[in-house]
């Protein structure tokens, strides 16, 4: 029955994906995107796990049980399935809207001061950490915080900074280019990989695929020709995410000269990649949060209402109206900290509103989420805009962190790219 229900929700979103990629040559870029990252990570891989695993292995720590409760795949399937066919009724009832998309006017100063802001920030990471460039390309992740220098606030700075390489990528593509633009691009590049590698992150890959895709878009008038290379790009992309897992947790090991055997290590991970791994986390987290709520009653009252509202002021002032990160609320229901710190584990993107709403209000707030996904379609079609310009080039990687739960961090970065921009701006103006 479960296996059934989930090929229904890809027969669905196969319709959708059929007359926005195929047909609509991703016209309509917000609904392309996120049912293409849907359709692998909350439907193809969930079908792999319940026709080889059984189903979905629990998140908390220390429990390696499969969740067997068929009412909590239920729900899963319910929602999924109500987001799906709105979003199919949206999809063949609309309209094709003609771009007023005219291009964007040079902003090589922009871009280059961008850039030099990217390469700031791997400097303000590095300095946070009370580091060594050496001792941090050796140390494991999340290491650095157990140093006696570690300075909490530079280092969340720094992801903020980072976290303009979208918007970056996109002013770079649609701006004439000169040599210094091509300087500072080879600089921040470069950063940008040293951060990657002694963060052992992969967001830079999702925010310079981010950037291409929303540049590519505007570069040919509202729409995407799929060419061979950006499907190749593309599955390149899912690869690095896949097995970097992998590689983040050998590297550090055998930089410190523990004795592993690399052949070893790759086969039991490759065993373990579909079931365990971050790219099922997605599904698993969401199966572990609608759990939760169905058989435990936890509940976050209006959760991400609140977050998202009151995220400006301090806990100690909103009188009880904000709370904390929903990923950190969530860890310490599954025992995610560990001696390094607390813990950030995201409930997935059902996980986010069940928690808020519980699971059957949550199946009424489907709908609105299908017409929010078509609203912000006819955003990225209108005219140019700081606000646009933010909002598509960070769209994909906001995606990817609104599967996995983490919506704090999908609406601060774009505040902060918005924040950023504003103030980039505002010195010029200031200067003239």
């Amino acid at each position: 029955m479960i296996i059934f229900l989930l090929f229904l929700q890809l027969v669905f979103c196969l319709l959708i994906l059929y007359k926005e990629v195929y047909f609509n040559k991703l016209r309509n870029l917000a609904t392309s995107i996120f049912f293409s990252i849907y359709s692998i990570l909350f439907i193809i891989i969930p079908i792999i796990l319940h026709c080889f695993y059984g189903g979905a292995k629990s998140i908390v720590a220390d429990k390696d049980n499969l969740i067997i409760n068929f009412d909590v795949y239920l729900i899963y399937n319910i929602l999924g399935i109500v987001l799906l066919s709105t979003s199919l009724f949206i999809v063949y009832n609309r309209n094709n809207v003609e771009p007023s998309y005219k291009g964007i006017d040079s902003y090589s100063n922009l871009t280059n001061k961008i850039g030099l802001l990217i390469v700031f920030g791997l400097f303000v990471f590095i300095y946070s950490t009370g580091l060594t460039l050496s001792e941090l390309f050796s140390i494991s992740r999340f290491g650095w915080m157990e140093s006696s220098g570690y300075n909490v606030f530079f280092s969340v700075l720094s992801t903020y900074i980072i976290a303009l390489t979208p918007i970056y990528t996109y002013l770079f593509i649609m701006s004439e280019k000169n040599k210094w633009m091509i300087i500072v691009f080879v600089f921040c590049l470069f950063s940008l990989i040293i951060y990657s590698i002694i963060t052992k992150d992969r967001k830079s890959f999702f925010y310079i695929f981010s950037g291409l895709v929303a540049a590519k878009y505007h570069k040919n008038q509202c729409c995407f020709n799929l060419k061979r290379k950006y499907i190749l790009f593309g599955f390149l992309l899912l690869m690095i995410f896949v097995f970097s897992q992998f590689i983040r947790d050998f590297l550090p090991r055998y930089l410190l000269n523990e004795n592993i055997d690399f052949w070893e290590e790759l086969y039991v991970s490759s065993s373990r990649l579909i079931e365990y791994s971050d790219i099922s986390y997605f599904y698993r987290a969401s199966i572990e949060a609608i759990y939760q709520n169905y058989e435990n009653n936890f509940y976050i009252f209006l959760g991400i209402i609140r977050r998202t509202l009151f995220f400006y002021l301090p806990s100690s002032l909103s009188g009880g109206l904000k709370i904390e990160d929903m990923s950190a609320i969530f860890s310490d229901l599954v025992g995610g900290e560990d001696l390094t710190r607390r813990g950030s584990m995201p409930p997935g993107f059902f996980g986010i509103f069940v928690l808020s709403f519980g699971w059957f209000v949550s199946i009424l707030v489907m709908p609105i989420i299908a017409y929010s996904i078509h609203k912000i379609d006819m955003l990225f079609i209108k005219k140019i805009s700081i606000l646009q310009i933010v909002l598509i080039t960070l769209y994909f990687t906001c995606v990817v962190f609104v599967f996995r739960g983490d919506e704090s961090t999908s609406f601060y970065f774009i505040v902060s790219n918005l924040f950023f921009l504003f103030l980039i701006k505002q010195l010029n103006f200031k200067r003239n």
